[in-house]
């Protein structure tokens, strides 16, 4: 038989599921383009309240002042009607940190992100050993580092002074405090006139938390000496020290001496933390700015309803219209109601919301079946359709003491690797018998072919045993596979040609209807076994 997609009715369930989702849900969407939310005058991210020309171009209220109210793009006159429905855009957005996998858990509104992210603690940091590739927030730097690289550095407490020998050959040495973890390391490189020290913490620059650094060298009554705050790097390289150094003269242990002494006191600082300066705020503002600009945004909507349409309440689909008091609507759904808005009974038709438009075209939602597999993502107005008959919607192992979820073809590969001994192996097309006893309740086959389950179920009714067969897959699946049961005894044959309904999650409820009724007493009296010939073949 030709192969046949989900009947209208599972399609109408799954829409009604999938609409419910959004509806309830803070939704993840991803922007193709950000700059569709900046501002046409000064082109940084859009601020409440919007106003808009009559073309739909759009801008903060304080910028329109700055144009005397004509719009740069088209001449028009722009500050006069609001664009409510970016707005509510605009304050249901909430971008994550982009160091939300190093543990920031900030999520803010779009114009805020950028000024969070100059001063967000959590920037990734590397680990100081040359052959370590770890990368992470400081915090959990420090413990990689006491975990992994326990002997690469020497632990040493806060305002405790300790001595150093440096060889000639020495480039660094790393430091841990046993009090919290940080880790400090301690430049060393040769110049002209002698060897210059310096002090470095791994750790954010943008870190309020500071540290002081007290480095002598002693020769012959000779004390040099350097009093200064450990810069924080993300990533120890080996270049020359910093400004501000302990630059020890050639000699100054004696021309015999291979070796660098130091006495070194760390502490923490007690003056007020200090805040990143304004010129690093303004490169990293610079620089997050640049980087949404170039590339997708991923975005969480808390109010998925924004984008819906006000009349049919359905996902809007372009074109968009909108009354003069910011409320929109399909085209489609503006005739339904004789133009007349159904929120404030002003005119809706004549207006488009070219705004909302740009972002409808923007906006791509992966499925909600990503983690099992699919990369299909779509429009708003179009990803109810695709989850309906998205071939990953997750399945679950048919063992009841097993867990796993995944897609139809994974959790193949996962029966066959878990649970090899819990499913008979068969051969499409090739009958096979098998014998079920009383307290059987299903059976589990297993395709050589491609892998596929198939579960027989098996119940006790009022007038016999109730046998149906089952496939392990989404609802939506256009392969379908058909089977043959027959039940035989003295002569009698009572048989069974169906088509296996899939099921993502097998129970233990009666049959469904269509199963094949095997009467009481047909194997005779005696008998505590049900033996079945069954064939499974795809559909043709």
């Amino acid at each position: 038989m030709a192969d046949s997609r989900s009947s209208d009715g599972e399609k109408e369930r799954r829409r009604s599921v999938n609409c419910s989702r959004g509806k309830n849900e803070a939704m993840k969407v991803i922007f193709t383009d950000p700059q569709i939310l900046d501002c046409y005058i000064c082109c940084e991210p859009l601020s409440v309240p919007v106003y808009q020309c009559e073309n739909g171009h759009i801008s903060c209220s304080s910028c329109c002042s700055k144009v005397h109210n004509k719009c740069p793009s088209c001449s028009l006159a722009i500050g006069y009607i609001r664009c409510r429905a970016i707005e509510k855009v605009l304050e249901s957005i909430k971008i994550p940190c982009q160091n939300s996998t190093y543990g920031c858990k900030i999520t803010m509104n779009l114009n805020q992100i950028n000024e969070h992210e100059t001063s967000c603690p959590y920037e990734p940091c590397s680990c100081p050993i040359s052959d370590c590739s770890y990368v992470d927030s400081a915090e959990h730097l420090g413990s990689h580092f006491r975990k992994r690289h326990p002997d690469s550095a020497k632990s040493f407490l806060y305002n405790s002074r300790f001595t150093i020998c440096l060889n000639s050959g020495d480039r660094y040495r790393i430091f841990q405090a046993e009090n919290d973890d940080a880790v400090f390391v301690l430049s060393y490189s040769f110049e002209i006139f002698g060897n210059a020290v310096t002090l470095s913490r791994i750790g954010s620059p943008l870190c309020e938390k500071k540290f002081c650094y007290d480095i002598k060298a002693k020769s012959q009554g000779s004390v040099l000496s350097l009093q200064s705050v450990a810069n924080e790097i993300r990533r120890w390289i080996e270049d020359p020290p910093f400004k501000g150094s302990l630059l020890i003269p050639n000699e100054f242990f004696g021309s015999s001496s291979a070796q660098t002494i130091l006495e070194i006191r760390i502490w923490p600082s007690r003056m007020a933390g200090s805040r990143s300066s304004d010129g690093e705020k303004e490169r990293r503002s610079s620089a997050n700015s640049s980087r949404r600009k170039n590339e997708t945004m991923k975005v969480i909507l808390t109010d998925p309803q924004v984008l819906d349409c006000y009349i049919c309440c359905e996902p809007l689909s372009v074109p968009v219209y909108q009354c003069e008091n910011g409320h929109i609507s399909c085209s489609s759904c503006c005739s339904k109601v004789q133009n007349k808005c159904p929120s404030c009974s002003l005119a809706i038709g004549y207006m488009r919301c070219r705004a909302i438009e740009k972002v409808l075209e923007s906006i791509k939602m992966p499925c909600q079946n990503s983690r099992y597999g699919c990369k299909t993502t779509t429009n708003l107005n179009q990803i109810n359709e695709h989850e309906t008959l998205c071939p990953y919607q997750p399945c679950s192992c048919p063992l009841s003491d097993c867990s796993y979820v995944d897609s139809a073809e994974y959790l193949s590969s996962h029966f066959r690797k878990r649970h090899q001994d819990s499913a008979k192996s068969i051969s499409y097309n090739s009958r096979f018998t098998i014998c079920l006893n009383s307290d059987d309740k299903y059976c589990i086959f297993q395709a050589e072919n491609d892998g596929v389950l198939f579960v027989l179920s098996y119940s006790f009714e009022t007038f016999g045993d109730a046998v149906t067969l089952n496939r392990i897959g989404p609802r939506s699946s256009e392969k379908k596979f058909c089977y043959d049961i027959k039940a035989k005894s003295q002569g009698s044959v009572l048989s069974l040609l169906s088509v296996a309904k899939e099921i993502q999650r097998w129970t233990e409820d009666p049959p469904s209807k269509g199963s094949l009724l095997i009467p009481n007493e047909f194997f005779g009296s005696s008998s505590a076994q049900t033996i079945l010939e069954i064939r499974i073949w795809p559909s043709r």
